[in-house]
C-alpha cells in the first residue's frame, strides 16, 4: 500500500468518530405522552390538544403532531394516554431552548399542571 493511501486511510479512521457523534446528534424525537385527570371531559381533552398546536410554533421545532390515543385491542399497545405530541429538533440544543421557552412553560402551566395525572417522555 502506497504512503498516500495508508495516509488518507488513517485520516478516515481518524474522522469516523467525529462522524458518529454527529450522526447521534442528529434528529432528536421528543415524545410526550398525556395522561389527563380521571373525569376530564372530552371538550377538555380537544381544548388541550388545540392548545398544543402553539407548540410547533416554537423555534427548532420540526415534524409536529398532536393526537388522541387510538384504542387497540393488541395487548402490547398501550392505549390508555388520552393524548400524545411526538416532534422533532435537529439538536439537543434546539431541544433545550424549546424546553425553557415561554411558549411552552406556558402551556404546561395553563395546560398540563393539574389537569394531567401523568406525563411520560420519552426522548431519543
Amino acid at each position: 500500500m502506497s504512503a498516500a493511501v495508508k495516509r488518507i486511510t488513517l485520516l478516515l479512521f481518524m474522522l469516523l468518530p467525529v462522524s458518529a457523534a454527529t450522526q447521534a446528534e442528529a434528529d432528536i424525537h421528543h415524545l410526550v405522552f398525556v395522561w389527563l385527570n380521571a373525569g376530564a371531559a372530552a371538550q377538555q381533552l380537544d381544548a388541550t390538544i388545540e392548545a398544543s398546536q402553539a407548540l410547533a410554533a416554537i423555534p427548532g421545532v420540526h415534524n409536529f403532531k398532536v393526537a388522541k390515543a387510538i384504542a387497540s385491542d393488541r395487548a402490547v399497545v398501550d392505549d390508555s394516554f388520552s393524548f400524545a405530541i411526538t416532534m422533532t429538533f435537529a439538536s439537543s440544543i434546539d431541544m433545550q431552548r424549546y424546553l425553557v421557552s415561554d411558549v411552552h412553560q406556558s402551556y404546561l402551566r395553563d395546560h398540563i399542571k393539574g389537569k394531567a395525572s401523568k406525563v411520560v417522555v420519552h426522548d431519543f
